[in-house]
């Protein structure tokens, strides 16, 4: 996979996640058994997404040298298990909240995936630096 190719995958996946959450606030609004399911399914094809990603940047991190490879490795292992420790304190907040009234607990979710978006939206443009400076070096090194 070339850099143009993954550059094509970030934007489509974050015009993705904004179709999806379009009609998830439709859904939301019509609520019901369907908008659970439809949730759950977007989770799901969530959790597919990410082990599709973490097994094409393996990919990529094979064709680099073993230092790099154990630099790549650290900074997942750290970002898997800081996303973990979010995860596990996400979830003692929403036992939290779950006590609550119908409304406080609505306003918990929507501030969470507020948050979730604010850093997705943070990670994407961390990606996009990151490609660009890849772009950069092969330019150069195909130059060189």
């Amino acid at each position: 996979m070339k850099i143009s190719d993954l550059l094509t995958s970030l934007a489509g996946s974050a015009k993705n996640l904004e179709t999806q959450m379009d009609e998830w606030n439709k859904s939301l609004s019509a609520q019901g058994d369907q908008a659970l399911a439809k949730v759950k399914e977007w989770q799901q094809a969530a959790e597919r997404r990410d082990e599709e990603w973490k097994a094409q940047f393996k990919v990529y991190a094979n064709d680099v040298d073993e230092g790099l490879k154990k630099q790549w490795t650290d900074l997942q292992t750290g970002f898997d298990t800081h996303m973990e420790a979010a995860r596990k304190q996400a979830a003692a907040w929403r036992a939290e909240a779950e006590h609550k009234d119908a409304d406080t607990r609505a306003n918990w979710y929507e501030a969470y995936a507020a948050n979730m978006v604010s850093i997705a939206k943070r990670t994407e443009q961390e990606a996009t630096a990151a490609i660009a400076a890849a772009a950069e070096a092969r330019a150069k090194a195909t130059k060189a």
